[in-house]
Formats: structure tokens, C-alpha cells, sequence
């Protein structure tokens, strides 16, 4: 994820994944999107650790 600002008053997140950009008109709501997609890429590996430890034990 790479954050670039292209005025003044937003704030650009652009990722490299699925080439996927959104902007924002102040660091709050960047924040808050910051958040969000680390809590989905949180759930997602604990998630996959889980999955993997299930295949260890069997």
C-alpha cells in the first residue's frame, strides 16, 4: 500500500493489488480505511494460521 498526495487536500492510497486507488478528503477517513483493511488482513492470516494448524495435527 503506498499513500501519495496529489493536492493539497486529499490524501490517495493506491495499491498494488488489484491496482486499486481511492482518495481522501482528510486523514481521518484515511485512517479509518487504514483500520479497516487491517482488521480484514488480520482476520484473514489468524485465519490462515488456523488452517494451517489443523493440518499439522492431522
Amino acid at each position: 500500500m503506498a499513500f501519495f498526495v496529489p493536492s493539497a487536500f486529499q490524501f490517495c492510497v493506491y495499491r498494488q493489488v488489484g491496482f486499486f486507488e481511492r482518495c481522501f478528503s482528510d486523514t481521518h477517513s484515511l485512517t479509518l480505511e487504514i483500520q479497516r483493511v487491517a482488521s480484514i488482513n488480520f482476520r484473514v492470516s489468524a485465519r490462515l494460521g488456523r488452517l494451517a494448524l489443523s493440518e499439522i495435527h492431522f
